[in-house]
């Protein structure tokens, strides 16, 4: 049974599994019991996790309605894979991506503080999830990975039945004994630890969506896992007796979660205000040519399944900075590509080291992707007639601008050549020298000049083998076609744009993400 859920859990899942549950289950319930699927409010052990659901935008409010203490607070957002944290007595600037995405109807994970292991404690399931009474169609998320929400049913077959897409597994929690219950449909009963008729009707789910599926397309918005519609009142409800919340009007039973801004990603978010550059004065051109008003964001693209689609517009809550230095990262109304918005990078001469090590100012994708993965990554850039901001003698002579990290060295990167005015894409060889050092190969270089938006797509797929391929376009014109493996010293990879290196400022917009067979228009403005 192990192995069967080694298989099948996601990664989002096994994040969530590895590093939020597994430093909870020691001594946590009694391991030869059988584990059974939890309604959301059960009381979990000291340093356990459980579920309920927010019934305002209001986090005090939240908790104080749980009545134990809480170490931390998680949403998930399930068009995107993203986790959102919140903890207790943090700086705002720590808990603002969780702050900013709560609202009524939505999924918390909570868990409980480890000290605090008072016995007698009392919790009963939300009533928002009490009053379900039948199987909850959940939103579709990408092929391969999970979506999570309220069961609304005993049966997991009525369940299944009930979803937008090919069904992996379904997977409920025994808060408890802190373990996952697993179902897999058409397996003999005795490898599922979840019976068919064993969830919780007020119990939050987990189910995983096939691998190769492209039966529907992912949710059209950036979904919270939640029950009912994410919509907030007009003032926030007052604060109901623990255990018992209240509101005026409970969300409607299987309704389809309304849109919510797109997340950011929670890792190491940038203390402070971002402050606007003020590069040299310029006449930008409104936009480019041929750039139309903005896309929306549907959930299949040219055949792709969309991940992401960031604008910069005002309103869309922009990703949170990894590593950049105050006002090095943020929105600019100089130019935009599409829309009057952008967003920028800005590393100065003066600028200090990160606090992880080199001079950068870059933003995370947080859009991990493993072996076998083929995915679509669109960016438009824009650079500035002060594009140079001359130079650091701290760092070396070269400017990141796009990177699929790995370890160390990212495995292909987009660099910038201040001076032939070029763009060049670099690759990471899997094997080091015989001293240790990572080896690199140029894929290809291209000009390029001030003033003007560029569009530029990578598209991939991410092997250890040889059936991989790396292509970039530029323009619509392809100036890299990679083949081969793609993987270097991880087998996964994610995202990360801005400038790292060098002084230097540019701006940035119509950020896209898709997965699976596509064309260039899964990505392009």
């Amino acid at each position: 049974m192990r192995a069967l859920l080694r298989y099948l859990a996601p990664p989002a899942l096994l994040l969530f599994v590895f590093v939020i549950l597994a430093p909870l289950t020691s001594g946590a319930g009694a391991r030869g019991e059988t584990a059974q699927a939890s309604a959301a409010g059960s009381v979990p052990p000291a340093g356990g996790v459980t579920t309920t659901v927010a019934t305002s935008a209001n986090v005090d409010a939240l908790l104080t309605s749980i009545p134990f203490n809480v170490s931390s607070m998680f949403l998930f957002n399930v068009t995107s894979q993203y986790w959102m944290s919140y903890t207790p007595g943090a700086p705002a600037w720590l808990n603002e991506s969780f702050t900013e995405h709560i609202d009524r109807g939505a999924i918390v994970w909570v868990r409980r503080a480890p000290s605090d292991n008072r016995g007698g404690v009392s919790w009963n399931a939300p009533s928002e999830l009490v009053a379900l009474n039948q199987a909850q169609t959940l939103p579709v998320p990408p092929a391969g990975r999970v979506t999570a929400g309220a069961a609304g049913t005993t049966s997991v077959d009525q369940l299944v039945a009930a979803q937008d897409f090919e069904v992996r597994g379904v997977f409920a929690f025994d808060v408890a004994q802190q373990r996952f219950v697993s179902y897999v449909p058409g397996v003999p009963a005795w490898a599922n630890s979840l019976s068919a008729n064993g969830l919780q009707p007020s119990g939050v789910v987990w189910i995983s969506r096939n691998r190769g599926d492209q039966s529907a397309t992912v949710a059209t918005v950036d979904s919270l896992a939640a029950i009912g519609s994410l919509t907030s009142p007009a003032t926030t409800p007052p604060v109901g007796v623990p255990g018992s919340p209240t509101v005026s009007t409970p969300p409607v039973p299987g309704a389809s979660p309304a849109s919510t801004p797109a997340p950011k990603p929670t890792a190491t978010p940038k203390p402070g205000a971002t402050a606007t550059p003020t590069p040299t004065a310029t006449t930008p051109p409104a936009a480019a040519a041929n750039a139309p008003a903005p896309a929306g964001a549907p959930g299949m693209v040219s055949g792709a399944a969309l991940i992401r689609h960031l604008t910069f517009e005002d309103g869309e809550a922009a990703m949170t900075s990894e590593q950049a230095p105050p006002g090095g990262i943020g929105r600019t109304k100089e130019t935009a590509r599409a829309g009057s918005s952008a967003g920028y990078a800005l590393l100065k001469p003066g600028d200090e080291r990160s606090f992880a090590g080199g001079y950068r100012a870059e933003w995370h994708g947080d859009d991990h992707a493993g072996k076998g993965t083929e995915r679509w990554h669109g960016i438009s850039y824009f650079f500035p007639s002060d594009y140079n901001q001359g130079s650091n003698s701290a760092t070396w002579n070269d400017r990141l601008i796009f990177q699929f990290a790995d370890q160390g060295s990212p495995m292909f990167s987009l660099h910038l050549d201040v001076d032939r005015e070029q763009l060049w894409v670099r690759r990471k060889l899997p094997n080091r020298d015989s001293n240790g050092n990572p080896q690199f190969e140029t894929l290809g270089r291209w000009d390029f000049k001030p003033g003007q938006w560029y569009d530029v797509v990578f598209h991939v797929k991410w092997t250890t083998d040889n059936s991989g391929f790396f292509d970039v376009y530029f323009n619509g014109e392809r100036k890299v076609a990679y083949q081969g493996r793609t993987l270097a010293e991880r087998d996964v990879t994610y995202s990360k744009w801005g400038i790292y290196g060098q002084p230097t400022h540019l701006l940035f917009d119509e950020v896209w993400t898709a997965e699976g067979p596509g064309t260039l228009e899964s990505v392009r403005p």
